[in-house]
Protein backbone atom coordinates (compact mmCIF):
# COMPACT_ATOMS: atom_id res chain seq x y z
CA UNK A 1 0.00 0.00 0.00
CA UNK A 2 1.06 3.22 -1.13
CA UNK A 3 1.34 6.00 1.88
CA UNK A 4 -0.37 9.42 1.76
CA UNK A 5 2.76 12.47 1.80
CA UNK A 6 1.00 15.60 2.08
CA UNK A 7 3.27 17.93 -0.48
CA UNK A 8 3.75 21.69 0.95
CA UNK A 9 4.76 23.00 -3.01
CA UNK A 10 1.57 25.02 -4.00
CA UNK A 11 0.43 22.48 -6.69
CA UNK A 12 -0.17 19.85 -4.29
CA UNK A 13 -2.95 19.05 -2.19
CA UNK A 14 -2.97 22.91 -0.48
CA UNK A 15 -5.98 25.36 -1.03
CA UNK A 16 -5.85 28.86 -0.21
CA UNK A 17 -2.66 31.66 -0.44
CA UNK A 18 0.16 31.25 2.01
CA UNK A 19 1.13 34.16 4.13
CA UNK A 20 4.37 35.58 2.04
CA UNK A 21 1.79 35.53 -1.00
CA UNK A 22 -0.89 37.77 1.03
CA UNK A 23 2.26 40.23 1.81
CA UNK A 24 2.95 40.61 -1.33
CA UNK A 25 -0.33 40.99 -2.82
CA UNK A 26 -1.16 43.84 -0.08
CA UNK A 27 2.29 45.60 -0.75
CA UNK A 28 1.70 45.64 -4.65
CA UNK A 29 -1.53 47.36 -3.97
CA UNK A 30 -0.55 49.79 -1.46
CA UNK A 31 2.16 50.64 -3.96
CA UNK A 32 -0.41 50.98 -6.72
CA UNK A 33 -2.80 52.37 -4.70
CA UNK A 34 -0.05 55.39 -3.56
CA UNK A 35 1.05 55.82 -7.07
CA UNK A 36 -2.55 56.18 -8.07
CA UNK A 37 -3.05 58.67 -5.23
CA UNK A 38 -0.30 61.08 -6.10
CA UNK A 39 -1.23 61.19 -9.73
CA UNK A 40 -4.71 61.93 -8.71
CA UNK A 41 -3.46 64.92 -5.95
CA UNK A 42 -1.27 66.52 -8.88
CA UNK A 43 -4.01 66.67 -11.30
CA UNK A 44 -6.13 68.33 -8.99
CA UNK A 45 -3.35 70.81 -8.47
CA UNK A 46 -3.20 71.20 -11.84
CA UNK A 47 -7.06 71.31 -12.24
CA UNK A 48 -6.79 74.01 -9.16
CA UNK A 49 -4.58 76.39 -11.47
CA UNK A 50 -6.36 75.90 -14.75
CA UNK A 51 -9.22 76.84 -12.80
CA UNK A 52 -8.57 79.89 -10.99
CA UNK A 53 -6.82 81.01 -14.15
CA UNK A 54 -9.76 80.89 -16.43
CA UNK A 55 -11.31 82.78 -13.53
CA UNK A 56 -9.27 85.34 -13.82
CA UNK A 57 -9.30 86.18 -17.05
CA UNK A 58 -13.30 86.05 -17.55
CA UNK A 59 -12.98 88.39 -14.30
CA UNK A 60 -10.47 90.62 -16.80
CA UNK A 61 -13.33 89.91 -19.50
CA UNK A 62 -15.98 91.43 -17.47
CA UNK A 63 -14.70 94.35 -16.47
CA UNK A 64 -13.96 95.26 -20.28
CA UNK A 65 -17.16 94.50 -20.65
CA UNK A 66 -18.34 96.78 -18.41
CA UNK A 67 -16.10 99.74 -18.89
CA UNK A 68 -17.20 99.25 -22.67
CA UNK A 69 -20.85 99.24 -21.83
CA UNK A 70 -21.41 102.09 -19.05
CA UNK A 71 -18.94 104.17 -20.47
CA UNK A 72 -16.23 104.70 -18.11
CA UNK A 73 -12.91 103.01 -16.54
CA UNK A 74 -13.50 99.97 -15.17
CA UNK A 75 -10.65 97.81 -12.95
CA UNK A 76 -9.74 94.62 -11.41
CA UNK A 77 -7.77 94.72 -8.78
CA UNK A 78 -4.83 91.80 -7.58
CA UNK A 79 -3.85 91.26 -4.02
CA UNK A 80 -0.71 88.38 -3.65
CA UNK A 81 -0.37 88.81 -0.38
CA UNK A 82 -3.89 88.31 0.80
CA UNK A 83 -4.49 86.37 -2.04
CA UNK A 84 -7.81 88.26 -3.38
CA UNK A 85 -8.77 89.61 -6.72
CA UNK A 86 -11.79 91.41 -7.79
CA UNK A 87 -13.79 93.96 -9.59
CA UNK A 88 -13.50 97.55 -8.13
CA UNK A 89 -17.32 98.28 -8.54
CA UNK A 90 -17.83 101.15 -6.37
CA UNK A 91 -14.52 102.58 -8.23
CA UNK A 92 -12.82 103.87 -4.88
CA UNK A 93 -9.41 102.32 -6.15
CA UNK A 94 -9.06 99.35 -3.94
CA UNK A 95 -10.05 95.85 -3.26
CA UNK A 96 -13.49 95.95 -0.56
CA UNK A 97 -14.38 92.63 0.92
CA UNK A 98 -17.52 92.14 -0.89
CA UNK A 99 -15.75 93.04 -4.31
CA UNK A 100 -13.13 90.67 -3.81
CA UNK A 101 -12.80 87.05 -4.95
CA UNK A 102 -10.26 84.70 -2.77
CA UNK A 103 -7.95 82.35 -4.41
CA UNK A 104 -7.75 78.46 -3.85
CA UNK A 105 -5.82 77.14 -1.21
CA UNK A 106 -2.39 76.49 -2.94
CA UNK A 107 -2.80 78.92 -5.52
CA UNK A 108 -1.00 82.44 -5.31
CA UNK A 109 -0.31 85.22 -7.41
CA UNK A 110 2.93 86.72 -8.25
CA UNK A 111 2.72 90.75 -7.24
CA UNK A 112 -0.25 93.52 -6.83
CA UNK A 113 -1.39 94.84 -9.70
CA UNK A 114 -4.38 96.90 -11.26
CA UNK A 115 -5.96 96.70 -14.78
CA UNK A 116 -8.21 99.14 -15.58
CA UNK A 117 -10.08 99.32 -18.94
CA UNK A 118 -10.81 102.45 -20.20
CA UNK A 119 -14.45 102.70 -22.02
CA UNK A 120 -13.49 102.17 -25.50
CA UNK A 121 -12.52 98.71 -23.74
CA UNK A 122 -8.65 99.46 -24.25
CA UNK A 123 -6.40 99.46 -21.51
CA UNK A 124 -6.26 103.02 -19.21
CA UNK A 125 -4.18 105.38 -21.37
CA UNK A 126 -0.58 105.74 -19.48
CA UNK A 127 -1.04 101.94 -18.03
CA UNK A 128 1.59 98.93 -18.68
CA UNK A 129 0.95 95.68 -20.11
CA UNK A 130 -0.10 94.06 -17.28
CA UNK A 131 1.18 89.76 -16.87
CA UNK A 132 -0.94 87.92 -14.02
CA UNK A 133 1.22 85.18 -12.72
CA UNK A 134 -0.49 82.70 -11.04
CA UNK A 135 0.85 79.58 -9.70
CA UNK A 136 0.74 76.45 -7.23
CA UNK A 137 3.82 74.69 -5.48
CA UNK A 138 4.44 73.00 -9.25
CA UNK A 139 3.64 75.42 -12.02
CA UNK A 140 2.71 78.43 -13.39
CA UNK A 141 0.04 80.35 -16.18
CA UNK A 142 0.62 83.88 -16.89
CA UNK A 143 -2.55 86.13 -18.23
CA UNK A 144 -1.47 89.47 -20.52
CA UNK A 145 -3.34 92.36 -20.96
CA UNK A 146 -2.52 94.06 -24.75
CA UNK A 147 -2.85 97.77 -24.59
CA UNK A 148 -6.17 97.24 -27.29
CA UNK A 149 -7.58 95.07 -24.02
CA UNK A 150 -7.04 91.57 -26.11
CA UNK A 151 -6.72 89.02 -22.93
CA UNK A 152 -4.39 86.41 -23.19
CA UNK A 153 -3.47 83.27 -21.20
CA UNK A 154 -0.29 81.76 -21.52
Amino acid sequence: MEKYRKSNSRFGGEKGLGLMEVIVGVLVTLIVCSILLHLVRLGYEVHKLNSTTSGIADKLGVAREQAMNHRQDFSVIFEAESRRFGLDLNNNGRLDTIESDELPEGVGLLEDAIVTFSRSGNLKAGSKEPEIIISNSRDARTITVSSLGAIEID
